[in-house]
């Protein structure tokens, strides 16, 4: 086979190990919507700043300014719009990015192809955490991360100390400027690795020092607040121990080669970002004092708000122990035996052999855990060279990037959400390139063992990716090809289940008929990106009842006090989980609107709340209606168009109609014009042909006796259809 027909085939394998990606991450990233919405809180302020400014001082954001700047050149540049769609587009490339970049950096490492498809797939799946929060800044900082790590590594490799440090600088101020803690944890591990490999002369051990120093320090004074807590002292001592393990490999591979003067180039460079970002929010609104109070001290009470613990394995402290131990026996051993290098690779094999073990169940989070929970305590002997002499390019390059991201694991504190993935990703490069190495090891010193030994590491690779990969193929794909398209303003192609599916559609098109201000509890703000109503004021947070102060929450109570048209929708589960984890929502704001705003109807834990004592005809729901003549089922449609026929259908897995209702004269329905407020603006009359419907018109079909045996309501959907058979619209029943 020639070189370029080789070349030929190398190319369509990344290729298509790409494509198969980004299909996978459409399909998943357009059939995940969260209850909670963090995408709709961040999509509806980046939009509220494009079009009012005022970040910190009218705008509410617990993020840094660099995102909105970022998104907002975008816009201006593009002439696009940000909606439930394109923050799910961007974020697939963010996606795409780490996990390129990760397949990038372990092909060079190797030079296997298959190896950089294999680290592209696993770092692409311990990622799936981030089809939950489209357009939250952490799939920008992860994509940014990645970036900045991975051109540090090849200036690493390439002798280039400046080219680093420039890297490094740019990386850390768009992460600071993003998410302040993100930022630091780079910024450290960043100046740290450079302090590390400058010119010192007689201080180069005393810098050492104060890096180990730095090491325990930062975790123990990041996790003070909560420091009582189990949890956090096991999360304390596993990153410590193992970034002073990886400290200790790093060591010995130092390099006197960075000056001053590239410190000074990083600084230079790191100032200009920083002004160019604060000038651009200044000029629309942003005064330097909002901007501190917003990015620096804010971060500060935020242990105090909420949190979300993260459950340890007993055996994670335990190997960072051991991992710590074997390190210290490592540097003490000035002469190091084959037969210790074996066994590190040995364990190597085993670590990597347990993360593809993890990767079987990628779908349901495994992977993402697994690096959480064991990349800090099996960092060193992954990353570890497996040599006695000097350390290559490669392997110094390796060392940083596994440093790197043992301090981005500190992004899981204090809430174990979409953080472990996007801190935790940096750990499969490095844990496949060091699986490479310890292979070769083992290859070299039995020639007659190597080839079984790397059909065998082959095998169980290629096994683990094809099954986590494949589950989540197909787990995708069925999940975008039995659901609709949602069809709401911005969302149109998200696809989700067929509960979802409904309660979003009826509740934005109530928002829309009966609401002039739309509020949500908790804050829920992709239901005013769909509808296109306003919020009350531009203050606007998921968790408004702990996050915004007393003023910004009787701002609100005021707007909504001047409207008498204002609705609230409400999920209940979000509450109750809440208040189960002792985190009940009050203020004043929460008490304004459990005194004045009752629910009009319910959709499972959804509930659509109007003010007291006004009622609505609330469109697209249905009801079964029993009086002393029988038992009706009455339908609000909210579209206008000719129905002849009515059907009661499952609401989950398809399959027959339970009951059919024709409109006929030997079967009679009764039409109702409503006004918005429920009650009747017209005499009704009695339909015996197929009934135009439209605007707030309620449809009464007596059912016949004895009734037909039914599920719950809640598990039934109700489907109208033209004289033609064509489905026109389906309804939910409501309580």
């Amino acid at each position: 086979m020639s070189a370029s027909t080789k070349q030929l085939l190398r190319g369509g394998l990344i290729l298509a190990a790409l494509a198969a990606l980004a299909c996978c991450g459409t399909w998943l990233h357009f059939t995940q919507y969260m209850a909670y919405d963090d995408e709709g809180y961040v999509l509806w302020s980046y939009r509220n700043y494009f079009a009012h400014g005022g970040l910190y001082t009218a705008v509410y954001s617990q993020y840094g300014p660099f995102p909105y700047v970022f998104y907002h050149l975008g816009v201006a540049l593009t002439g696009g719009t940000m909606d439930s769609e394109t923050v799910r587009w961007l974020n697939l490339c963010y996606w795409l990015v780490c996990a390129a970049g990760a397949g990038w950096f372990t092909r060079r490492q190797t030079g296997s192809d298959g190896l950089g498809v294999a680290a592209a797939a696993l770092t692409f799946l311990s990622l799936i955490v981030m089809i939950s929060e489209p357009g939250h800044p952490g799939g920008l900082l992860a994509a940014i991360t990645a970036a900045g790590t991975l051109a540090g590594a090849h200036a690493i490799e390439a002798g280039r100390p400046r080219c680093f440090a420039l890297a490094a600088a740019l990386t850390g101020t768009a992460l600071l400027l993003s998410k302040i803690n993100v930022g630091i944890f780079f910024l450290i591990a960043a100046g740290s690795w450079l302090a590390l490999h400058t010119e010192a002369g007689r201080a180069r051990r005393a810098l050492l020092w104060a890096v180990a120093l730095g090491t325990v320090a930062t975790p123990l004074a990041l996790m003070r607040t909560l420091q009582h807590e189990q949890w956090v002292m096991i999360f304390a001592f596993v990153v410590a121990a193992g970034g002073l393990a990886l400290l200790l490999a790093i060591e010995p591979t130092r390099r006197a080669e960075a000056r001053l003067g590239d410190w000074g180039w990083g600084a230079g460079v790191a100032a200009a970002l920083a002004t160019v970002v604060v000038l651009a929010v200044w000029a629309r609104g942003t005064p330097p004092g909002a901007l501190w109070q917003a990015v620096v001290l804010e971060p500060l009470r935020h242990p105090l708000v909420y949190v979300h613990p993260l459950t340890w394995p007993a055996l994670a402290p335990w190997l960072a122990a051991a991992g710590l131990g074997a390190a210290l026996g490592h540097v003490a051993t000035r002469r190091r035996t084959d037969t210790w290098l074996s066994l590190l690779a040995l364990l190597r094999l085993a670590a990597l052999a347990w993360t593809a073990w993890a990767a079987v169940d990628a779908i349901d989070f495994s992977l993402t855990a697994f690096g959480l929970k064991f990349g800090a305590p099996l960092v060193w002997l992954m990353a570890v060279p497996l040599q006695s002499g000097p350390a290559t390019p490669g392997q110094r390059a390796r060392l940083w990037v596994a440093w790197a991201g043992t301090w981005q694991l500190l992004q899981a504190y204090p809430v174990a959400g979409s953080q472990t993935a996007w801190g935790a990703f940096l750990w499969f490069p490095v844990a496949l390139v060091g699986g490479w190495e310890a292979l070769r090891h083992l290859t070299a010193a039995s020639a007659r063992l190597g080839p079984a030994l790397r059909a065998v590491a082959a095998l169980v690779l290629a096994g683990a990716v094809s099954v986590s990969f494949g589950r989540a193929w197909a787990a995708s794909y069925l999940r975008f090809q039995e659901s609709a398209p949602l069809g709401l303003a911005g969302a149109e192609r998200l696809r989700l289940t067929d509960d979802y599916t409904l309660n979003l559609r009826i509740l934005t098109h109530n928002a829309v008929t009966h609401g002039d201000t739309v509020f949500s509890y908790p804050g829920m703000f992709s239901f005013n990106v769909w509808s296109g109503r306003p919020t009350p004021t531009l203050a606007n947070v998921t968790h408004w009842f702990s996050l915004l102060d007393e003023r910004q929450q009787q701002a609100i109570i005021d707007r909504l006090e001047a409207d008498p048209r204002a609705v609230v929708i409400v999920q209940s589960y979000l509450i109750n989980f809440l208040v189960i984890r002792d985190l009940a929502p009050r203020g004043p704001l929460h008490d304004y609107l459990l005194k004045n705003f009752a629910a009009a109807f319910r959709l499972d834990t959804y509930e659509f709340w109007v003010r007291r004592g006004r009622t609505i005809a609330a469109d697209g729901t249905a009801r079964f209606v029993r009086d002393p003549s029988g038992v009706r089922l009455e339908v609000i449609p909210t579209a206008t168009a000719e129905v002849a026929r009515i059907e009661l259908q499952p609401l989950f897995g398809g399959g027959p109609p339970l009951a059919r209702f024709a409109v006929s004269p030997h079967a009679p329905w009764t039409a109702l014009p409503l006004a918005a407020d429920g009650t009747a603006r017209a005499d009704g009359w009695t339909a015996t042909a197929p009934v135009r419907t439209g605007d707030h018109l309620r449809l009464s079909v007596p059912l016949p006796t004895p009734l037909p045996v039914l599920p719950r309501s809640d598990y039934l959907r109700v489907v109208l259809y033209d004289r033609h058979g064509r489905e026109l619209e389906t309804l939910r029943f409501a309580n």
